[in-house]
């Protein structure tokens, strides 16, 4: 069928990293063929749309009114902390499959808009699943929607890797990472290797089996969520949400687990031993890995509050040659598209009211970014040189996230469209660019009077009360704080 591929880890002159692909694809073969044996882990926002979206909609289908509590807790120092025998048990049973995987090679070409790109890729299968004739497997990667518009090529070889000599490798690569501080190398004897692709799946095995066999049934009626160590219990039921916290704050010794309570957060008030919890309002907007939770609506936003005290230029990189101002407006609306995630915009989840304000604090976020961008551009290529220009610019950054959300729907990403008007969704980019660009008037004088003109035209046919409120000072308070 194949022949067995090396994968000596001892070897020098290739990087560990490159070493362990084929492991990788194997663990996330598993991942994809077993999703239930990862418990509550999400690997990205992605995952977390489609189980909050699930949760909401059941609750909300089954008329659900009761209060929610919501726990968060971060385990101490997870990738040093890791003991190493429990995590090699735990994988055996991972990779405890009775037959050899099979490593097909394949080389994919796509064109881009700049130019052509040919990656090498890997597909992984056990031996029932193997499907022998190219032609067929690339169909098959056609409809389910992993290969389209691309040029397949077949290596034609097949490698093959068997559970143990992939355990093996594994166990090599745990137990002889090496360290080195100042002149001195140690192996590490406890933990596993942060710069490892294989980390953050590995984690996620192992804290979904310390789940299984002590945080079983605490999430019942509710959500439990876990993005690599950061867990978030929602329930209806006190009680679970209560032993959840005691059990995690008491830690697991067997599985190196701790939680340090000052980075603990509920929303009802709690006391453990001699550990003081901090408390949120009952009811209000719950923060967690970057996203804001709110506890009744059950609607989210992106958290801006990490770029608190933190210059807005260390979120940009600047590309200033050949057409600076083209990179520019490229840069902006990829910003838009990041702070524009389906899960934010989505009407399943998110009232009319959360969509706005998600929207405003985009654009408003991508406006203190054009500032820092435009203060850098050479001279005579800046707003106030060229503002027809760059009003063009906003348009069309104010029309991105209406594309956006088309194509989201087409793709049956979204559920439906945007409970917001285009005319809303451009006053709310403009008013966003016109609120910050107003504290530098001497600079975008020219540029600020076509905006308020545009503004006033949309006004005409557009009922702002509501959409005031959502860009109101106190709706956007913790941009105050973010510097220029």
């Amino acid at each position: 069928m194949g022949r067995q591929e090396k994968t000596d880890m001892s070897s020098t002159g290739t990087s560990i990293n490159y070493k362990l692909q084929n492991l990788f694809k194997v663990l996330t073969y598993e991942k994809e063929a077993a999703p239930g044996m990862l418990g509550a882990s999400v690997f990205g926002t992605n995952d977390i749309y489609k189980r909050w979206t699930d949760f909401v909609v059941k609750r909300k289908a089954a008329g659900c009114t009761d209060p929610l509590y919501f726990v968060k807790v971060d385990i101490q120092h997870c990738f040093d902390s890791i003991p190493q025998d429990k995590l090699l048990e735990v994988m055996a049973s991972v990779l405890s499959r009775g037959c050899d995987y099979l490593i097909r090679r394949y080389a994919k070409v796509v064109a881009t808009r700049k130019n052509v790109q040919c990656t090498f890729e890997k597909h992984i299968a056990v031996l029932d699943d193997f499907i022998p004739c190219f032609k067929a497997f690339v169909l098959l990667q056609n409809q389910s929607g992993k290969m389209y518009d691309a040029i397949a090529v077949d290596q034609v070889i097949q490698h093959h890797a068997s559970p143990t000599v992939m355990l093996r490798q594994l166990q090599h690569h745990v137990q002889n990472n090496v360290i080195q501080i100042g002149g001195s190398y140690y192996r590490q004897i406890s933990g596993i290797s942060q710069g490892s692709c294989l980390s953050t799946l590995l984690c996620s095995f192992f804290y979904a089996d310390m789940e299984r066999r002590h945080l079983c049934g605490m999430d019942t009626d509710g959500l439990l969520l876990r993005l690599v160590d950061d867990f978030l219990l929602v329930t209806p039921h006190l009680d679970q949400a209560t032993a959840f916290l005691c059990t995690m704050l008491d830690g697991i010794p067997d599985y190196g687990c701790s939680v340090h309570p000052d980075k603990v957060l509920t929303n009802f008030p709690v006391q453990h031993r001699n550990a003081v919890v901090t408390c949120q309002p009952a009811v209000g907007w719950f923060p967690w890995c970057g996203m804001l939770f709110h506890t009744l609506l059950l609607g989210v936003m992106r958290d801006y509050t990490k770029y608190a005290n933190l210059s807005i230029r260390y979120t940009l990189t600047f590309d200033l040659h050949q057409t600076p101002g083209q990179a520019m407006k490229q840069k902006l609306i990829n910003t838009v598209k990041a702070k524009c995630h389906a899960f934010f915009l989505e009407p399943k989840v998110n009232s009319a009211a959360v969509i706005q304000q998600t929207l405003y604090k985009a654009f408003l976020f991508t406006a203190h970014q054009f500032h820092s961008y435009n203060s850098c551009l050479p001279s005579r290529c800046r707003a106030q040189d060229n503002p027809a220009f760059f009003l063009t610019m906003i348009m069309d950054i104010c029309h991105y996230p209406l594309l956006l959300v088309d194509a989201m729907v087409a793709k049956e990403v979204m559920s439906g469209q945007l409970p917001v008007s285009q005319d809303a969704v451009e006053w709310l980019c403009l008013q966003a660019f016109k609120s910050k660009l107003s504290s530098h008037r001497s600079v975008y004088f020219s540029l600020l009077k076509r905006l308020e003109k545009c503004i006033r035209t949309l006004e005409k046919n557009l009922d702002c009360k509501e959409l005031q409120q959502v860009t109101s000072q106190q709706s956007v308070a913790e941009f105050q704080s973010i510097l220029a």
